[in-house]
């Protein structure tokens, strides 16, 4: 039996609530960052950090699109916020590392946490049907990713 795939309305109404929910969830970590006073390009920063543990300072401005003396002025400013190190690269002396202290980390940390509680309480007032399907829709995504990313497409 072949399976149906969706038509481009369904896959375009999908796209379009996951927007939604996307800037809805959003909003909420804006407020979150506004109340440790970063900068936009701090918080981006931190989040880059945040998602590959540590990465030299010219990788780091490569991700944000900024030059290394831009990049260094932002991890400065980290730095003196107590959120991330910056140590030599021990086999290239010449390459700085950054890292989230652990400061920086329990504040992504808080985060997660709280997205967490905010998504499971949403997730609850729901039907357990519409749930169990959102499950479903969201394992088989996350196969067909996994897939796509393992073999080097995007």
């Amino acid at each position: 039996m072949k399976t149906r795939l969706p038509d481009d309305q369904i896959i375009g109404s999908i796209i379009e609530d996951y927007m939604d929910l996307f800037v809805m969830m959003q909003s909420a970590a804006v407020a979150h960052w506004l109340m440790f006073e970063l900068t936009f390009a701090q918080a981006r920063a931190l989040i880059m950090l945040a998602t590959h543990q540590s990465m030299s300072l010219g990788d780091l401005a490569h991700l944000l699109k900024i030059g290394k003396a831009t990049a260094s002025v932002l991890v400065q400013g980290l730095v003196e916020r107590g959120l991330v190190t910056r140590t030599e690269n021990p086999s290239d002396r010449r390459e700085v590392i950054i890292c989230l202290s652990e400061k920086g980390m329990e504040i992504g940390a808080g985060r997660r946490s709280d997205r967490e509680k905010q998504l499971r309480d949403w997730l609850k007032r729901m039907p357990e049907e519409d749930v169990r399907a959102l499950q479903q829709g969201l394992s088989a995504l996350k196969g067909v990713v996994e897939i796509q990313t393992s073999q080097g497409a995007r």
